[in-house]
């Protein structure tokens, strides 16, 4: 099955390796929107948990396209080395500041 390739920064790596590790727990993946609007407006997950921090994976319109086509991103390094693969459950719009 193929995938969206979203190449990841240094920064988003970062972010990645914590989810991964646990780090970053109760938090184990990108937030969804119902999720990061909570954190937004009430430092809360949806479920109530403290969260400060909304964690998401920036999407260009272009690989937005193709991420609704094909439901799945594989991540890589600046090598295009695979790090991970996503399985796409929502795409959603950042709220403007």
């Amino acid at each position: 099955m193929s995938s969206l390739t979203k190449i990841l920064s240094h920064d988003q790596l970062d972010t990645l390796e914590l989810l991964l590790n646990g780090a970053f727990a109760p938090v184990d993946s990108y937030l969804n929107q119902a999720d990061h609007l909570s954190v937004l407006n009430n430092k809360r997950l949806a479920n109530g948990c403290v969260w400060p921090l909304p964690i998401t994976l920036n999407l260009s319109p272009a690989e937005k396209l193709t991420a609704q086509i094909t439901k799945r991103i594989t991540l890589v390094d600046h090598e295009q080395r695979a790090v991970a693969e996503l399985k796409l459950e929502e795409l959603y719009r950042l709220p403007l500041s």
